[in-house]
């Protein structure tokens, strides 16, 4: 596997009211993201799927943190057993309940199995 570009690795927020950009660095190429509702700041927060972690991002004040590593769901255990865990994740398809408050994320890493 060849060297991540980061020019990719960051996530462009448009503020629809005045069209204005803001670009920021995530660390990983980012691959899916989902908007869920936080009832505490009165306002989405977005889940952003890097290659190698999940971020938590409010667009509001732009602040991420990494909610879990990719590595660290690898360790916890499953109902049924997996063959292996990918090293890295290259595609991923996420949604948000229609409530907003639960997210689901499939991640793929180009082989089987899936996570």
């Amino acid at each position: 596997m060849g060297t991540t570009d980061p020019t990719k690795n960051i996530v462009t927020l448009i503020d629809l009211n005045t069209t204005t950009r803001q670009t920021f660095v995530t660390g990983d190429p980012p691959l899916g993201v989902a908007f869920l509702k936080n009832d505490t700041l009165k306002h989405d927060q977005a889940l952003i799927v890097t290659s190698t972690s999940l971020l938590l991002m409010d667009p509001v004040t732009g602040v991420m943190r990494v909610v879990g590593t990719l590595a660290a769901l690898a360790s916890q255990a499953l109902p049924a057993p997996q063959a292996t865990f990918p090293a890295e994740i290259v595609q991923t398809a996420c949604a948000a309940s229609a409530d907003g408050y639960v997210a689901w994320c499939v991640g793929d890493a180009g082989t089987s199995p899936h996570v």
